[in-house]
Protein backbone atom coordinates (compact mmCIF):
# COMPACT_ATOMS: atom_id res chain seq x y z
CA UNK A 1 0.00 0.00 0.00
CA UNK A 2 0.89 3.52 -0.42
CA UNK A 3 0.48 6.12 2.24
CA UNK A 4 0.67 10.12 2.06
CA UNK A 5 1.37 12.08 5.00
CA UNK A 6 0.29 15.57 4.70
CA UNK A 7 2.55 16.92 7.66
CA UNK A 8 4.53 20.32 8.62
CA UNK A 9 7.85 20.66 7.60
CA UNK A 10 9.53 16.96 8.11
CA UNK A 11 12.60 18.66 9.81
CA UNK A 12 10.28 19.39 12.81
CA UNK A 13 9.24 16.08 13.73
CA UNK A 14 10.20 15.53 17.19
CA UNK A 15 10.94 11.52 16.53
CA UNK A 16 10.26 10.66 20.21
CA UNK A 17 7.19 12.32 20.90
CA UNK A 18 5.20 12.75 16.94
CA UNK A 19 2.37 10.46 16.68
CA UNK A 20 2.86 11.06 12.71
CA UNK A 21 6.26 9.59 12.99
CA UNK A 22 4.93 6.77 15.17
CA UNK A 23 2.60 5.94 12.07
CA UNK A 24 4.92 6.36 9.41
CA UNK A 25 7.37 4.00 11.50
CA UNK A 26 4.69 1.27 11.46
CA UNK A 27 3.40 1.56 7.85
CA UNK A 28 7.24 1.16 6.87
CA UNK A 29 7.80 -1.79 9.27
CA UNK A 30 4.88 -3.45 7.31
CA UNK A 31 6.39 -2.35 3.59
CA UNK A 32 3.80 0.14 2.73
CA UNK A 33 5.42 3.05 1.10
CA UNK A 34 5.32 6.45 2.80
CA UNK A 35 5.16 9.53 0.87
CA UNK A 36 4.82 13.14 2.92
CA UNK A 37 3.76 16.31 1.72
CA UNK A 38 3.12 20.41 3.12
CA UNK A 39 -0.04 22.03 2.38
CA UNK A 40 1.66 23.92 -0.25
CA UNK A 41 2.00 20.57 -1.92
CA UNK A 42 -1.12 20.11 -2.74
CA UNK A 43 -3.61 21.24 -5.89
CA UNK A 44 -5.35 20.78 -8.57
CA UNK A 45 -4.62 19.93 -12.47
CA UNK A 46 -6.49 19.42 -15.33
CA UNK A 47 -9.67 19.32 -12.63
CA UNK A 48 -7.87 16.31 -10.37
CA UNK A 49 -6.20 16.40 -7.23
CA UNK A 50 -2.06 15.74 -6.93
CA UNK A 51 0.45 16.24 -4.45
CA UNK A 52 3.94 16.88 -5.65
CA UNK A 53 5.23 14.18 -2.68
CA UNK A 54 8.23 12.86 -1.69
CA UNK A 55 8.71 9.22 -1.13
CA UNK A 56 11.38 8.89 2.14
CA UNK A 57 12.33 5.96 4.50
CA UNK A 58 13.08 6.92 8.28
CA UNK A 59 13.98 5.19 11.16
CA UNK A 60 14.99 6.14 14.76
CA UNK A 61 18.16 8.14 14.73
CA UNK A 62 19.66 11.63 14.55
CA UNK A 63 19.06 11.56 10.54
CA UNK A 64 15.92 10.19 10.76
CA UNK A 65 14.36 10.39 7.14
CA UNK A 66 15.92 9.76 3.54
CA UNK A 67 14.53 11.11 0.21
CA UNK A 68 13.85 8.25 -1.88
CA UNK A 69 12.90 9.82 -4.70
CA UNK A 70 10.55 13.33 -5.42
CA UNK A 71 7.28 12.70 -7.76
CA UNK A 72 3.91 14.29 -8.96
CA UNK A 73 1.12 11.96 -7.98
CA UNK A 74 -2.52 11.95 -8.16
CA UNK A 75 -4.31 11.38 -4.83
CA UNK A 76 -6.56 8.90 -5.39
CA UNK A 77 -3.18 6.78 -6.10
CA UNK A 78 -2.99 6.96 -2.26
CA UNK A 79 -4.51 3.53 -0.63
CA UNK A 80 -4.56 5.98 2.63
CA UNK A 81 -3.52 9.54 3.05
CA UNK A 82 -3.36 11.12 6.82
CA UNK A 83 -4.01 14.86 7.10
CA UNK A 84 -1.68 15.17 9.97
CA UNK A 85 -0.90 18.89 9.69
CA UNK A 86 -0.60 20.73 13.17
CA UNK A 87 -3.56 23.49 13.82
CA UNK A 88 -3.90 26.25 13.74
CA UNK A 89 -6.69 25.41 11.25
CA UNK A 90 -6.45 28.82 8.84
CA UNK A 91 -6.97 29.55 5.59
CA UNK A 92 -4.24 27.32 4.07
CA UNK A 93 -5.65 24.52 6.21
CA UNK A 94 -9.05 24.76 4.86
CA UNK A 95 -7.81 25.25 0.93
CA UNK A 96 -6.23 21.75 1.68
CA UNK A 97 -9.16 19.94 2.65
CA UNK A 98 -10.86 20.79 -0.37
CA UNK A 99 -8.46 19.75 -2.21
CA UNK A 100 -8.55 16.40 -0.21
CA UNK A 101 -11.97 16.03 -0.51
CA UNK A 102 -11.80 15.96 -4.17
CA UNK A 103 -10.13 12.47 -3.25
CA UNK A 104 -12.25 10.90 -0.39
CA UNK A 105 -14.85 9.14 -2.54
CA UNK A 106 -11.75 7.25 -4.04
CA UNK A 107 -9.38 6.73 -1.01
CA UNK A 108 -8.94 6.82 2.72
CA UNK A 109 -8.50 10.19 4.37
CA UNK A 110 -7.45 10.55 7.81
CA UNK A 111 -9.67 12.34 9.30
CA UNK A 112 -12.38 13.13 6.34
CA UNK A 113 -11.80 16.26 5.46
CA UNK A 114 -15.29 17.59 5.57
CA UNK A 115 -15.36 17.12 9.33
CA UNK A 116 -11.81 18.90 9.48
CA UNK A 117 -13.98 21.72 8.46
CA UNK A 118 -16.94 21.65 10.35
CA UNK A 119 -15.93 20.65 13.69
CA UNK A 120 -13.68 22.86 15.79
CA UNK A 121 -11.62 20.94 18.35
CA UNK A 122 -12.89 23.53 21.47
CA UNK A 123 -16.67 24.06 20.07
CA UNK A 124 -17.57 20.74 19.00
CA UNK A 125 -18.24 19.51 22.51
CA UNK A 126 -21.79 21.32 22.15
CA UNK A 127 -22.69 18.68 20.41
CA UNK A 128 -22.82 16.98 24.04
CA UNK A 129 -24.07 19.57 26.29
CA UNK A 130 -25.14 17.05 29.16
CA UNK A 131 -20.63 15.88 29.13
CA UNK A 132 -19.53 19.69 29.11
CA UNK A 133 -19.09 22.14 32.52
CA UNK A 134 -20.68 25.31 32.25
CA UNK A 135 -19.83 27.23 29.38
CA UNK A 136 -20.26 30.75 27.51
CA UNK A 137 -18.77 31.66 23.97
CA UNK A 138 -19.19 35.41 23.73
CA UNK A 139 -17.25 38.49 22.89
CA UNK A 140 -19.32 40.80 25.42
CA UNK A 141 -17.04 41.32 28.52
CA UNK A 142 -19.83 42.64 30.52
CA UNK A 143 -21.64 38.78 29.67
CA UNK A 144 -18.40 37.47 30.30
CA UNK A 145 -18.48 39.13 33.46
CA UNK A 146 -21.65 37.96 34.67
CA UNK A 147 -21.09 34.31 33.63
CA UNK A 148 -17.98 34.64 36.07
CA UNK A 149 -20.37 35.47 38.50
CA UNK A 150 -23.04 32.79 37.92
CA UNK A 151 -20.29 30.38 38.57
CA UNK A 152 -18.26 31.16 41.43
CA UNK A 153 -15.76 33.16 40.57
CA UNK A 154 -12.54 31.44 38.56
CA UNK A 155 -12.89 30.93 34.97
CA UNK A 156 -10.94 29.54 32.15
CA UNK A 157 -10.35 31.75 28.48
CA UNK A 158 -9.07 30.24 25.90
CA UNK A 159 -8.99 31.59 22.05
CA UNK A 160 -11.53 29.21 20.15
CA UNK A 161 -8.75 28.81 17.27
CA UNK A 162 -5.63 28.13 19.83
CA UNK A 163 -3.63 25.07 20.17
CA UNK A 164 -1.33 23.50 22.38
CA UNK A 165 -2.04 25.97 25.45
CA UNK A 166 -1.46 28.92 23.69
CA UNK A 167 -3.95 31.86 24.73
CA UNK A 168 -5.16 29.97 27.63
CA UNK A 169 -6.10 31.95 30.81
CA UNK A 170 -7.16 31.32 34.47
CA UNK A 171 -9.17 34.46 35.44
CA UNK A 172 -10.16 35.18 39.07
CA UNK A 173 -12.93 37.72 39.89
CA UNK A 174 -10.57 39.78 41.64
CA UNK A 175 -7.75 39.69 39.42
CA UNK A 176 -7.46 43.55 38.64
CA UNK A 177 -6.00 42.87 35.47
CA UNK A 178 -9.35 40.80 34.04
CA UNK A 179 -11.04 43.54 31.69
CA UNK A 180 -7.60 44.74 30.10
CA UNK A 181 -7.13 41.28 29.85
CA UNK A 182 -10.92 40.18 28.03
CA UNK A 183 -10.11 43.38 25.64
CA UNK A 184 -7.35 42.54 24.48
CA UNK A 185 -8.29 38.72 24.13
CA UNK A 186 -11.84 39.14 22.16
CA UNK A 187 -10.18 42.49 20.62
CA UNK A 188 -12.34 45.06 21.96
CA UNK A 189 -15.63 42.65 22.01
CA UNK A 190 -15.06 41.96 18.23
CA UNK A 191 -13.83 38.27 18.49
CA UNK A 192 -15.73 35.64 20.14
CA UNK A 193 -13.94 33.24 22.58
CA UNK A 194 -14.32 30.42 24.88
CA UNK A 195 -14.86 30.77 28.78
CA UNK A 196 -15.38 27.76 31.08
CA UNK A 197 -15.96 27.54 34.65
CA UNK A 198 -12.98 26.64 36.24
CA UNK A 199 -13.08 23.10 37.76
CA UNK A 200 -11.57 22.11 40.65
CA UNK A 201 -10.09 18.78 39.29
CA UNK A 202 -8.21 20.84 36.91
CA UNK A 203 -5.21 21.26 39.35
CA UNK A 204 -4.80 17.78 38.43
CA UNK A 205 -4.18 17.91 34.78
CA UNK A 206 -6.31 16.80 32.23
CA UNK A 207 -6.77 12.76 30.80
CA UNK A 208 -6.50 12.68 27.06
CA UNK A 209 -8.27 9.72 25.95
CA UNK A 210 -7.01 8.38 22.42
CA UNK A 211 -10.13 7.06 20.17
CA UNK A 212 -9.55 4.68 16.85
CA UNK A 213 -12.93 4.43 14.64
CA UNK A 214 -14.88 5.46 17.82
CA UNK A 215 -13.25 2.79 19.86
CA UNK A 216 -11.14 4.02 23.23
CA UNK A 217 -7.44 2.19 23.35
CA UNK A 218 -6.12 3.98 26.34
CA UNK A 219 -5.48 7.29 28.08
CA UNK A 220 -2.53 9.77 29.61
CA UNK A 221 -2.94 12.03 32.34
CA UNK A 222 -0.77 15.45 31.82
CA UNK A 223 -0.15 16.83 34.64
CA UNK A 224 0.67 20.76 34.62
CA UNK A 225 4.14 21.75 35.57
CA UNK A 226 4.67 23.53 38.93
CA UNK A 227 3.53 27.06 38.26
CA UNK A 228 1.55 25.94 36.04
CA UNK A 229 -2.53 25.51 35.42
CA UNK A 230 -2.37 24.38 31.56
CA UNK A 231 -1.48 20.57 31.21
CA UNK A 232 -0.39 20.67 27.51
CA UNK A 233 2.54 18.58 26.99
CA UNK A 234 3.91 21.62 24.18
CA UNK A 235 4.06 24.01 27.81
CA UNK A 236 5.80 21.73 30.00
CA UNK A 237 3.14 18.87 31.04
CA UNK A 238 4.44 15.94 31.86
CA UNK A 239 2.39 12.47 31.47
CA UNK A 240 1.68 9.33 33.35
CA UNK A 241 -0.48 6.18 33.78
CA UNK A 242 -3.93 5.93 34.27
CA UNK A 243 -7.29 3.88 33.54
CA UNK A 244 -10.13 4.73 31.72
CA UNK A 245 -13.07 5.35 34.47
CA UNK A 246 -16.53 3.68 34.22
CA UNK A 247 -17.12 7.52 33.39
CA UNK A 248 -15.02 7.96 30.51
CA UNK A 249 -15.77 4.65 28.80
CA UNK A 250 -19.84 5.70 28.76
CA UNK A 251 -18.75 9.48 27.63
CA UNK A 252 -16.44 7.72 24.64
CA UNK A 253 -19.26 5.80 23.44
CA UNK A 254 -21.59 8.77 22.90
CA UNK A 255 -18.41 10.99 21.17
CA UNK A 256 -16.89 7.48 19.71
CA UNK A 257 -20.71 7.12 17.96
CA UNK A 258 -20.58 10.76 16.64
CA UNK A 259 -16.94 10.51 15.06
CA UNK A 260 -17.54 7.33 13.69
CA UNK A 261 -20.63 9.00 11.64
CA UNK A 262 -18.86 11.39 10.64
CA UNK A 263 -15.61 10.11 9.28
CA UNK A 264 -13.13 10.75 12.19
CA UNK A 265 -10.99 7.81 12.64
CA UNK A 266 -8.79 9.13 14.51
CA UNK A 267 -9.16 11.53 17.82
CA UNK A 268 -8.21 12.43 21.01
CA UNK A 269 -10.69 14.13 23.44
CA UNK A 270 -9.59 15.30 26.47
CA UNK A 271 -11.18 15.29 30.04
CA UNK A 272 -11.17 16.98 33.45
CA UNK A 273 -13.01 14.92 36.49
CA UNK A 274 -16.00 13.71 34.22
CA UNK A 275 -16.22 16.87 32.24
CA UNK A 276 -15.83 16.91 28.43
CA UNK A 277 -13.56 19.94 27.70
CA UNK A 278 -12.24 19.20 23.66
CA UNK A 279 -12.49 16.91 20.84
CA UNK A 280 -9.16 16.52 18.70
CA UNK A 281 -9.12 15.36 15.67
CA UNK A 282 -7.16 18.11 13.53
CA UNK A 283 -4.07 16.47 14.26
CA UNK A 284 -4.64 14.13 17.49
CA UNK A 285 -0.96 13.89 19.55
CA UNK A 286 0.26 11.05 22.94
CA UNK A 287 0.34 7.81 21.00
CA UNK A 288 4.00 7.42 21.48
CA UNK A 289 3.68 8.95 25.24
CA UNK A 290 0.66 6.12 25.59
CA UNK A 291 2.84 3.50 24.35
CA UNK A 292 5.73 4.19 26.71
CA UNK A 293 3.52 3.90 29.45
CA UNK A 294 1.51 0.63 28.58
CA UNK A 295 3.92 -1.31 26.79
CA UNK A 296 1.44 -1.17 23.79
CA UNK A 297 2.15 -0.29 19.68
CA UNK A 298 -1.18 2.19 19.61
CA UNK A 299 -0.17 2.95 15.77
CA UNK A 300 0.11 -0.84 14.89
CA UNK A 301 -3.74 -0.96 16.24
CA UNK A 302 -4.54 2.30 13.68
CA UNK A 303 -2.83 0.90 11.03
CA UNK A 304 -4.89 -2.59 11.66
CA UNK A 305 -8.11 -0.71 11.05
CA UNK A 306 -7.09 1.18 7.64
CA UNK A 307 -5.57 -2.28 6.04
CA UNK A 308 -8.95 -3.62 6.89
CA UNK A 309 -10.93 -0.75 5.50
CA UNK A 310 -8.57 -0.87 2.02
CA UNK A 311 -8.57 -4.51 1.79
Amino acid sequence: MKFLFVIDPIESLNTNTDSSFALMLESQKRKHGIFYCELRDLFIEKEKPFTQSKQISIQRSQNYWKLIKENKIELKNFDCIFMRKDPPVDQNYLSATYILELASSQTLIVNNPASLRNFNEKLSVFYFPDLIPPTLVSAKIEDIFEFQNDVGGNIIIKPIYGHGGEGVYFLSQKDPNKRSLLQALTHNETISIIIQKALSEGVLGDKRIILFDGTPIGAIMRVPKKGDFRANLHVGGSCKKIELTKNDKLMCKKVGGFLKKNGVLFAGIDVIGNYLIEINITSPTCLQELDRLNKMNSAAILIDIIEEIRS
